[in-house]
Order: structure tokens, then C-alpha cells, then sequence
């Protein structure tokens, strides 16, 4: 039953693990996927902080960034993350024009946002990973405590994100 294997399962340390011990005793990937979403879901508080997150992110980048879009993408969205689990955060800069309304760089962009970010008092520990197969700026956003990673280079992980938590809600009405 369920309920025995999820108090068996909590057990275990890491999210790692636990999702390991859920490949290992269940066997349906629907089973699985209530199973984990159950594990990681996350409480109203948290839900509160991506939120407050979400507003600073808007704040301070659609200055900057005139109609850009911000999606948050990953285990916090797609319901496999916990309360201690980073926000992915994707910004939507495409057609994003300078003064003499040429397209803005990816280099430059990422300048532009890490320029943004250092200045802010809200964020602590701004990281600039340029050279990773998606350029991402981790940070601390301060007055909720939430690690963050920050890219713009494409919408693929938003799209899997969106696809992932279409699953979990599909095999949670299954179930019903």
C-alpha cells in the first residue's frame, strides 16, 4: 500500500535515495509519479517565497528589460521539488533592443543581468557561470533565502517542466 511505502521511503535521507527506493518498489510510472510528487511537494510558506520571488525577479529586470517574460521552470514548478530545492528561473529575452534598436547580444545580456543583480542589495553570493551549455547566474535572493539559478539562453527546460507537471497531474486524476 501506499501509505506504508511513502512512510518507508521518507526514511530515507537525500531525494536522491528516495527516488531510487521509488524506482526500486514501485513499478508504475503513474504509482511513481503520485509517490514522488507526495515526497517533494511543498508547503503554503514556500509557495509564498517563489511568489515574492517571482514579483522581485519582475521588478527588477522589466526595467532592463522592457516586455521580457520571467518563467519559472524545474523541480519547483513541476511539483517534484521540495522546500529546500533551487528555483530555475527563465528569462524571455528575445527581441530585446538597444538604444539604436539593434538585438541585444547574448553576451551583453548576460552582462546586463549580472550587472543587475550584483547591484541589488536583495541578492547575495551572485555566481556567473557563462561557459556552461546554458549560461546561468546563481544567486541568493535574500528576503526569502531562496537559491536561484537564472538563464535566458532557451525555453526547452520551461517547456519539460510544464510537460512533467501535465504528467503528474494526469496520473493524480488517474488515480482518483
Amino acid at each position: 500500500d501506499n501509505q506504508h511505502l511513502f512512510s518507508e521511503v521518507v526514511k530515507v535521507s537525500s531525494v536522491s535515495e528516495q527516488m531510487r527506493s521509488v524506482g526500486e518498489q514501485v513499478r508504475s510510472v503513474g504509482e511513481q509519479m503520485v509517490l514522488l510528487t507526495k515526497l517533494t511537494s511543498t508547503d503554503e510558506h514556500h509557495r509564498l517565497q517563489v511568489d515574492t520571488l517571482f514579483q522581485f525577479i519582475v521588478s527588477v529586470m522589466g526595467p532592463v528589460f522592457p516586455g521580457c517574460g520571467v518563467h519559472f521552470f524545474g523541480s519547483t514548478i513541476n511539483g517534484l521539488g521540495g522546500n529546500n530545492s533551487d528555483v530555475d528561473i527563465h528569462l524571455d529575452l528575445e527581441n530585446q533592443l538597444n538604444a539604436d534598436r539593434s538585438v541585444i547580444n547574448k553576451k551583453r545580456k548576460f552582462l546586463m543581468i549580472e550587472e543587475v543583480l550584483m547591484a541589488n542589495t536583495e541578492c547575495r553570493n551572485v555566481t556567473p557561470v557563462p561557459n556552461a551549455r546554458v549560461p546561468v547566474i546563481k544567486f541568493l535572493h535574500v528576503p526569502t533565502g531562496l537559491s536561484c539559478d537564472l538563464s535566458f539562453k532557451n525555453m526547452m527546460g520551461v517547456f519539460n517542466s510544464q510537460f512533467i507537471q501535465e504528467i503528474g497531474r494526469a496520473s493524480c486524476r488517474e488515480r482518483v
